[in-house]
């Protein structure tokens, strides 16, 4: 069964290292790293996996999976696409088939056409669904990455600076979007909920959650312990990755490897509002993971009005930008089950 493949899913809260650790795993000699497909709750709603499909949609799925896969989830899919689907599809000839195995059978065919065993996936929101993807997908495995939520904050207040730092092939749109995406409180809300989640699933024989903090520390055994986990060996060149896809920093080809200054940025980056609105609202979860916490109950008072000014504009921006994406986030932040 399709249900069956190996796979990886790499997931976290947005801006915690899904990308730096899917491209780790990406280096590994039967590891193919995809970039981010947003396939659940996007493509295909994570709780009718088994939904089947009849054969003109599996193949639109599926070149949408396709296309995504090479060219970014801006990219459009073509008639190249279209027909790699179709042949794909073939495969099963006039069989029904679930959601869930379309995309089974596209991660498989896109690992297995650049020469590896198993995919790795690495949207981060798939956490939200990750109840629900392990029941399905016998074989998956899910490395969730925590990072210290006021460094997420901080990512996330940057990310609009991702196209001057090198990332041309993102569309002005989406800058649009994540500027207005950003606010100290709905980002911190979304932290908490994915790591929640993550900790209910802790005890999951095949979830493996790491800190970004640690593997900045000690990289080499934090991901042998991972390769541990995802039963394959140990490879020295999944420490040899690209530089790229910084909030801070200017893409460069000419420094490879683990960028250990990507912590405590929140320290220049944040206002006192912002950081006082992160620790309250994450405390416990902050703890949980050894993230100092300030002990003064104070409140920078002007800082963090501000932030409350500016909460009415962040949520008409989030709607009229994206409603699709505001409502995944909606339900995110309510706690809606997923899975």
């Amino acid at each position: 069964m399709l249900a069956d493949n190996k796979m990886i899913f790499v997931t976290g809260a947005s801006r915690s290292g899904t990308t730096m650790l899917s491209r780790m795993l990406g280096q590994h000699s039967l590891i193919n790293g995809l970039k981010e497909l947003h396939c659940f709750g996007e493509l295909v709603d994570p709780n009718k996996l088994q939904k089947h499909m009849d054969k003109p949609h599996a193949i639109d799925l599926c070149t949408q999976l396709l296309a995504r896969s090479k060219r970014d989830i801006w990219g459009q899919a073509n008639d190249e696409d279209a027909k790699e689907a179709e042949q794909l599809l073939q495969q099963i000839g006039n069989e029904p088939i679930g959601a869930g195995d379309v995309v089974a059978l596209a991660l498989d065919h896109i690992a297995k056409s650049h020469g590896k065993e198993m995919a790795c996936e690495q949207t981060p929101r798939n956490i939200f669904y990750a109840g629900a993807l392990l029941e399905y997908y016998r074989h998956l495995k899910i490395v969730h990455i925590v990072r210290d939520p006021r460094d997420v904050l901080a990512s996330q207040k940057n990310r609009w600076k991702r196209k001057r730092y090198g990332g041309d092939n993102i569309p002005y749109s989406e800058i649009i979007r994540v500027w207005f995406n950003y606010h100290a409180y709905t980002i911190t809300k979304l932290w908490v909920k994915a790591t929640n989640l993550a900790l209910q699933l802790k005890q999951h024989e095949r979830v493996f959650i790491l800190r970004f903090e640690d593997i900045m520390s000690d990289p080499e055994q934090q991901i042998r312990n991972l390769c541990a986990f995802l039963d394959v060996p140990y490879e020295s060149e999944m420490l040899d990755i690209e530089q790229i896809g910084s909030s801070h920093r200017q893409n460069t080809d000419q420094q490879r490897g683990v960028v250990k200054k990507a912590v405590n940025n929140w320290k220049r980056t944040l206002t006192p509002g912002e950081v006082a609105i992160c620790e309250r609202v994450a405390a416990t979860e902050m703890q949980a993971f050894s993230f100092p916490v300030n002990k003064d109950n104070s409140l920078p008072s002007f800082s963090v009005a501000k932030q409350i000014a500016k909460y009415p504009l962040h949520i008409v921006g989030v709607l009229l930008s994206n409603p699709r994406r505001a409502w995944i986030q909606i339900q995110a932040i309510l706690g809606k089950k997923n899975d």
